[in-house]
Parts: structure tokens; C-alpha cells; sequence
């Protein structure tokens, strides 16, 4: 499960790991095999200071089902900018604005 879990939040792990070594060209590529069938592999490139691109692959073997997704993360001065396409045709976009010293703004969408 907790394989799961990374592979989702695979940019706030890159965040974190961009913050604390400040590499400036990055490229972080994961697998993951758990016994429940589900196979998860994932790749992120930081394209610069301030745009990263990751791609996500899960299959699961037992069940046959697949779903791969494309996404990215902008950061800008005040806000960050994540989204997300999927084989499904699941679009997802997520916005963060940074109003106040630990006071954030979150406004997120998903079309089906």
C-alpha cells in the first residue's frame, strides 16, 4: 500500500527531494510490485527551476486493468499549477495560491 501511495504523490516527493538537494536537472524514475497484482511504474523530469513532467503506468495483473496518466507542475511566484491526463480520459487540474503565511488558497477540477 504504501508503494501506492508514493506513486500517486509523486510530486510531493519530488518537491521534497528537489528542496533538500537543489539539483537543477533531475530525473526520477520508480517500480513497484505489490502482492495484490498491482504493478505501478513512474517517471518525473524536472525540465527546469520551475516546470517538472511525470508520467504514471499501473497495471494490474490479476484484473487485467491498465491505466497510464501524463501530467505537470508549474510552480509560479505566488501559486503552483498540477495536472493531469489519463488513459481513461480522466482530465485533472489543481491550483495552490499562497495568500498569506500559512494561509493557502486550493481550488481544484476533474472532467470524466
Amino acid at each position: 500500500m504504501v508503494s501506492l501511495v508514493i506513486t500517486r504523490n509523486i510530486f510531493r516527493l519530488l518537491y521534497a527531494y528537489t528542496t533538500s538537494l537543489s539539483i537543477r536537472c533531475l530525473q526520477v524514475a520508480t517500480g513497484q510490485v505489490a502482492s495484490t497484482g498491482m504493478v505501478a511504474l513512474s517517471y518525473v523530469q524536472k525540465v527546469s527551476e520551475k516546470v517538472s513532467l511525470a508520467s504514471d503506468f499501473m497495471y494490474n495483473y490479476m484484473s487485467k486493468d491498465v491505466t497510464a496518466s501524463v501530467g505537470y507542475d508549474y510552480i509560479l511566484r505566488q501559486c503552483r499549477l498540477r495536472g493531469k491526463i489519463d488513459s481513461n480520459g480522466c482530465t485533472t487540474a489543481f491550483l495552490e495560491e499562497r495568500l498569506n503565511m500559512g494561509l493557502n488558497f486550493i481550488l481544484s477540477a476533474e472532467v470524466r
